[in-house]
């Protein structure tokens, strides 16, 4: 009995950690559009599609969250997320409806946000 139970503890114990290296890609739009909510959307909007104080980042790559949050000081307090927690913020941006981020600008946005060169 002890046997078997050991033998079905570390069958669970293997699905667990199965889990943890399967689960975060299939969930992360919606672990990722709650790390949106939480640390992006007060300055990017609702589903990245921009502001006046911040860019579009639709479509944007976790490396190019990653690269923002090194580069743009505002955004330093982020550097607290994850390698994952970025990669999930990232697929969620690229699932949402919004039009898709052009650029890999995250140059300052303050200043006149009427200077478009269309």
């Amino acid at each position: 009995m002890i046997k078997r139970t050991l033998k079905l503890g570390l069958v669970l114990l293997t699905l667990v950690a199965l889990g943890e290296i399967l689960l975060p890609a299939a969930f992360s739009a919606t672990d990722g559009a709650t790390l949106y909510t939480n640390n992006c959307e007060g300055c990017h909007g609702a589903n990245g599609i921009g502001t006046s104080i911040a860019p579009n980042i639709k479509g944007v790559s976790a490396a190019d969250i990653h690269d923002a949050i090194n580069s743009v000081t505002v955004m330093s307090s982020l550097s607290s997320l994850s390698t994952t927690d970025m990669q999930a913020i990232a697929s969620f941006l690229s699932s949402t409806q919004n039009p898709t981020h052009t650029s890999n600008d995250h140059s300052d946005t303050e200043g006149d946000s009427n200077t478009n060169d269309d």
